[in-house]
């Protein structure tokens, strides 16, 4: 059954492009509006619009105050000036499992992007199919390194007392306001990751530089009983 959620957050942009040219630069300015009240317990915060290139990104988090939320996606859609809706994209964030107190970081593209888009809207949709069991995974140790691109590796804990069949990794990069700049992850399977023992991990990013104040790294572990 799907269920869809009302619309968390969003933010305005004003995008500033030369008539006629390709969209590999641009000036952007945002502000972000007051969120919307709404009874569910899952919010999309520090979300963020950017072009690069002929591609336009929106980046965020997804976060939960309630009961875990099992295959969220969110839907993006995109206005010019006028309110006139220009594209609409749907993505999943890089966890399976919203948790509680664990940010789901998530990443939408839109491949060349009408130069007139000034503004976009998210709205969260809900699907409860039980794949597997996930539970959150202890990240012991992460770590950057700048090899042509950035590489965070680390190590990640499991403490569940369960055999892992496969693990999902997320990292999520910050400014100093806790806005979200940029999210990547990398999903591992066919695992046999046992109980009380570590897992060593690596996200390549496609960045050769990034300015940034902090980063994340979250991890959760699907099993079946």
């Amino acid at each position: 059954m799907r269920l869809l959620l009302l619309t968390m957050m969003c933010c305005v942009l004003g995008v500033s492009i030369a008539a006629g040219a390709p969209q590999t630069q641009s000036t952007r300015s945002m502000v972000y509006l007051p969120m919307v009240t709404s009874e569910t317990d899952l919010r999309i915060q520090g979300d963020r619009s950017y072009v690069e290139g002929t591609t336009r990104y929106v980046v965020g988090e997804i976060v939960n105050t309630g009961a875990s939320a099992r295959s969220v996606s969110v839907i993006a859609t995109f206005y010019n000036a006028d309110g006139y809706l220009m594209a609409i994209r749907e993505a999943h964030p890089y966890l399976v499992e919203v948790m509680p107190d664990q940010a789901n970081p998530l990443r939408i593209t839109l491949e060349r992007p009408l130069p007139n888009i000034v503004s976009y809207k998210l709205a969260l949709e809900e699907e409860t199919v039980p794949l597997c069991q996930v539970a959150p995974l202890e990240v012991v140790s992460q770590q950057m390194a700048l090899d042509e691109t950035v590489i965070v590796s680390g190590k990640v804990a499991n403490t569940i007392g369960v055999r892992m069949q496969s693990v999902d990794l997320a990292l999520t990069f910050y400014d100093e306001a806790g806005h979200v700049q940029y999210v990547d992850g990398r999903k591992m399977g066919s695992l046999s990751f046992a109980s009380d023992t570590t897992l060593q991990y690596s996200i390549q990013t496609v960045l050769s530089e990034l300015d940034f104040a902090s980063f994340k790294v979250r991890a959760q572990g699907c099993y079946v009983w």
